[in-house]
């Protein structure tokens, strides 16, 4: 059975995090040096989506990067994502490169009516909504980043599978200040869940690199033992992605 952190390790990321902290702001990471603060963190060591990975919830909070990551073209954040609710009292940032939302950088989100996946732009404004919805009580593995290095576009990914892909036909204001999940810098967050495995890559990373991830981490909602759809899910994306014959 792989172990997921070594996965991760293998894609070289600029940092992960594994939430193993039992209180406070500050999460530490075990990969590079960037930390995160959290904010309306309130609680800490809950179970993770498979083995013994932590996990925390936030109530209408967020974990922010202490800097910016020095990206070029290419950029990936990725963290493992659990909705309490279908709807919320406002927008529901999920990944977020940059530091005010209502000023620059680019990302998604979920709206407070249902969890349907958006990708959005701060500026220029651009908001589209992908064919994609989120299951609330679960564990996803949420990957928002740029795979070509075509500017202006940005990719999401959820459990493994390409769900959306964008790309702004105006110039963008670069992303500045920091890097979020649950939020950005300024205005405050609104997400109210589970957080778990956060990490941010800045190199070229591929669709395939993405799902290496999601393979190696077994089925999320049946612990370290890979379910039969679960294996079948994983087998059918592969095969999808090499273009094989199951």
């Amino acid at each position: 059975m792989p172990n997921y952190q070594d996965v991760v390790a293998a894609g070289n990321p600029w940092a992960a995090w594994a939430l193993t902290e039992t209180s406070g702001t500050t999460f530490h990471p075990y990969i590079g040096s960037a930390t995160l603060t959290g904010t309306n963190v309130d609680a800490y060591g809950l179970p993770g989506p498979f083995g013994s990975y932590n996990a925390v919830h936030v109530t209408n909070g967020s974990l922010i990067t202490n800097a910016l990551p020095p990206f070029a073209q290419f950029w990936t954040m990725e963290v493992w994502i659990w909705i309490d609710n279908p709807t919320a009292s406002g927008n529901r940032i999920l990944e977020y490169l940059g530091n005010n939302s209502a000023a620059n950088g680019w990302g998604t989100f979920c709206p407070n009516t249902d969890t349907s996946l958006h990708i959005f732009y701060a500026s220029p404004v651009r908001n589209t909504t992908e064919p994609y919805s989120f299951s609330t009580g679960a564990w996803h593995l949420l990957q928002t980043g740029n795979l070509s290095g075509i500017t202006g576009e940005i990719d999401a990914a959820v459990d493994g599978q390409l769900v959306g892909t964008d790309v702004s036909p105006s110039a963008l204001v670069r992303a500045a200040g920091s890097a979020g999940f649950g939020g950005a810098g300024s205005p405050a967050s609104v997400f109210t869940g589970k957080f778990a495995l956060p990490a941010i890559y800045i190199t070229d990373q591929t669709f395939s690199n993405w799902q290496s991830r999601w393979v190696g981490s077994t089925d999320p909602n049946s612990g370290l033992v890979q379910s039969p759809a679960g294996l079948a899910q994983v087998l059918q994306q592969c095969c999808a992605f090499s273009k094989c014959t199951p």
